[in-house]
């Protein structure tokens, strides 16, 4: 039974109990709200990266590149066309200008250290480069520059053999940067074993090229006779084996390589121009007694003599036919490799010849060298051509004339018409004057007939 007092209260109590439960519901609807749009939004971003990705996956397979593709090309470009700017610099005020311009920024590197090296190589060779540009601010820089990236490892093993076979042959005219060749030297036995055939056998040249005037060069020899690829062309085994008679007696590691060398050399024979066939014959008469299994490729090399000597230059020639002259007194079966071509006499008969037309032309080296050696080859075979030895006087029959002919050619050149003209009345004043000549600088009588052995043993006298 309900009582009276007990009626009003049902009604207060749900009247009180509405409010939260209207709060309770647009809670509710809020959440649910809430969670629909985050699962929408959630959708769009998830369809908008994949979009995205399909986009990229479409460019990809249309050749386009994504933003840092792009920018990797652009630095490619950039990095080819200043190589190209360098290698085609005709003059060394051009190639300054680029280097000045581009030598402290950020594309510069080993391959354009490599560049600007070689191009000033070529310069020198083209005659365009002079002793003001090497001693310019611009190539001092270029030295600097370039020992940084030597000591913080930023050349690669190609470009550092590529910068010292290059400072080797501006060697001749131009003082060695000092600091840049200790670092490139140093950084040697850790590079060789990355190096290319061509690379090895273009260091192993420079250190025998530059050996006198850098000795550092004699630091690497080591690493490099350890490495001697058994896979190098004709080049690279005619100027490893120079190298090695070159360097054997400062660094008699070196004997050590010749054998790997000598092995490859028959097969190159017939691709070797007239310098290799030189740098070979000449290396031969050097070695025959340190390394006498070089005696085994005088067969394919002399072989090659009769065909290429028309097209060797004075100093080739030179060297050849001393070489030659040498080696048929170490070994006999020469004259019989040369039968072909009519042995070491008429080879040496024809190079007269060729070598008396050629006198009035000659300057520098070729005459005051090459041609006291070709003449000495001829008096050591006793083969006597005396258009040859009168185009000689026409061309050194003075003091002035002699004074570039020094040491071991005014020695030859006294000795060899000694014996030439010796039962002949030709010649007496030249005789006289090249006497004259070699004790006013210091040659005694046995200085001029010890030539007779050659430079090499002359040289030991």
């Amino acid at each position: 039974m309900i009582t009276s007092d007990a009626m009003p209260r049902g009604p207060r109590r749900f009247h009180h109990a509405m409010p939260c439960l209207v709060l309770l519901c647009l809670a509710w609807l809020l959440f649910d709200a809430l969670q629909q749009l985050s699962f929408v939004q959630g959708f769009g971003w998830s369809g908008h990266m994949a979009t995205q990705r399909q986009v990229t996956r479409r460019s990809a397979q249309k050749g386009q590149q994504t933003p840092g593709e792009q920018d990797d090309a652009d630095d490619k470009a950039k990095v080819k066309k200043l190589t190209l700017r360098m290698k085609k610099a005709q003059s060394a005020k051009e190639l300054m200008d680029v280097l000045d311009e581009t030598m402290g920024g950020p594309i510069f590197d080993f391959i354009h250290a490599s560049a600007a090296y070689t191009q000033l190589v070529t310069l020198n060779r083209r005659k365009c480069l002079e002793q003001t540009d090497w001693e310019s601010p611009v190539v001092l820089r270029l030295h600097a520059r370039v020992e940084d990236m030597a000591l913080q490892g930023q050349l690669n093993a190609q470009a550092s053999a590529n910068v010292l076979w290059s400072l080797a042959r501006l060697s001749d005219r131009f003082s060695i940067p000092t600091q840049l060749l200790a670092a490139l030297v140093k950084s040697v036995p850790t590079k060789v074993k990355d190096m290319n055939a061509q690379g090895i056998s273009n260091i192993f040249w420079a250190s025998a090229k530059a050996k006198d005037v850098a000795p550092v060069m004699l630091d690497m020899v080591p690493a490099i006779a350890a490495e001697i690829p058994k896979d190098m062309d004709a080049q690279g085994v005619s100027n490893c084996l120079w190298a090695s008679a070159q360097l054997k007696d400062v660094a008699p590691d070196v004997l050590e390589a010749v054998p790997a060398i000598v092995t490859q050399i028959p097969g190159k024979a017939k691709d070797m121009i007239p310098q290799h066939l030189s740098n070979c014959l000449f290396a031969c008469a050097q070695l025959k007694d340190e390394v006498p299994k070089v005696l085994d490729i005088i067969p394919a090399i002399v072989g090659e003599i009769p065909v290429k000597l028309p097209d060797m230059n004075p100093q080739q020639l030179a060297n050849s036919l001393e070489a030659l002259v040498l080696l048929r007194d170490a070994v006999p079966q020469v004259e019989g490799f040369l039968a072909a071509g009519g042995g070491i006499d008429d080879i040496l008969r024809a190079a007269a010849v060729r070598l008396n037309t050629s006198v009035p032309g000659l300057r520098g080296k070729d005459l005051s060298m090459a041609v006291p050696v070709v003449v000495w080859a001829c008096a050591k075979a006793g083969v006597y051509d005396g258009g040859l030895l009168s185009s000689v006087v026409s061309r050194l029959g003075s003091k002035t004339a002699l004074l570039s002919v020094r040491g071991f050619n005014l020695c030859t050149l006294s000795w060899s018409y000694q014996v030439l003209v010796d039962a002949r009345d030709d010649f007496t004043d030249f005789r006289k004057l090249l006497l004259t000549e070699a004790t006013r600088k210091g040659f005694s009588e046995a200085d001029v007939q010890s030539c007779q052995l050659g430079r090499f043993q002359w040289n030991r006298a």
